[in-house]
C-alpha cells in the first residue's frame, strides 16, 4: 500500500503558494489529493493541470465535518493543512481548528500544518476579530 497524502487549502488561483506547494508534493508522491473549497469550479481545477483536486469544504463551521468525512473516505497517511486566520470561515471555524488537529492525531494520522499568519497575542482584540471574521 502506498502512502496517500491529503493536502487541504483553499487553492484559489490567487493563492499561488498553496498551488505550488501542492504541485511539489504531488511530484514526489502521485497519491496526493487536494481538498479545496467547494467554490472551485471545474475550470479552476483544470487550470491547475491536476486531476487530483476535489472540491470538499465550505467556508463555514461545516468545513470541519466535510473534511473529516473526506479523510475517512480516502484514508490518507498524512494530512497537510494550509492555515490562515479565516481561511475556513468565521471565528467559530478558527476555534474549531485545534479540535480538528486533535481528532486527526487521535486517528493516528500524521499532520503537517503550514501557518501563514499568526498574530501576536496583544494584537487580538475586538477590532482584529471584526476585521478577520467572515460574513
Amino acid at each position: 500500500m502506498t502512502n496517500k497524502i491529503s493536502f487541504i487549502s483553499n487553492l484559489t488561483p490567487s493563492t499561488s503558494y498553496g498551488i505550488n506547494l501542492f504541485w511539489a508534493i504531488n511530484n514526489i508522491n502521485k497519491n496526493t489529493i487536494a481538498y479545496g473549497e467547494n467554490t472551485l469550479s471545474f475550470k479552476d481545477i483544470k487550470q491547475f493541470g491536476l486531476d487530483s483536486i476535489i472540491p470538499v469544504w465550505d467556508k463555514s463551521y461545516k468545513y470541519f465535518f466535510q473534511i473529516l468525512k473526506q479523510i475517512k473516505q480516502d484514508k490518507p497517511k498524512v494530512v497537510h493543512i494550509q492555515h490562515e486566520i479565516n481561511i475556513y470561515g468565521s471565528l467559530l471555524s478558527v476555534i474549531m481548528f485545534p479540535l480538528h488537529l486533535l481528532i486527526l492525531r487521535l486517528k493516528k494520522i500524521k499532520v503537517v500544518v503550514t501557518v501563514h499568519a499568526l498574530p501576536a497575542l496583544d494584537q487580538i482584540n475586538k477590532e482584529f476579530i471584526h476585521n478577520f471574521q467572515s460574513e
